[in-house]
């Protein structure tokens, strides 16, 4: 998996998900991130900690700004104290290569 970010094929209908095969090599790339599955669709997510609301909502700004950047959009959820970012890719309904990307990203801007 590349770390460079390219636009959004993963919103592309014919994009592919990612193999089964190279899921657990992905999600070892971003150790604090889960495996999920809502209603039959697999997610990466992961719960990050701050010290008050205004810290939590300037990384949700963030997370929002690098997702405006190439048009593929997180779940967020804010609350004092703690965001949760969630990714999968709507159009093919499941994870894409991207997603894990997404997620390296959010690291990086937590740790800055």
């Amino acid at each position: 998996m590349s770390d460079t970010i390219p636009s959004c094929e993963a919103c592309r209908p014919d994009a592919e998900k990612v193999d089964p095969a190279k899921l657990e090599k992905y999600l070892s790339q971003v150790p604090e991130w889960r495996l999920e599955e809502r209603n039959g669709v697999q997610m990466i997510s992961r719960d990050y900690k701050f010290k008050n609301f205004a810290l939590a909502l300037e990384f949700t700004n963030k997370v929002g700004a690098i997702a405006e950047e190439i048009n593929h959009h997180p779940e967020l959820v804010t609350e004092w104290g703690k965001v949760r970012v969630t990714w999968w890719s709507h159009t093919i309904k499941g994870l894409h290569e991207l997603d894990f990307a997404m997620a390296k990203r959010c690291e990086a801007v937590f740790s800055a």
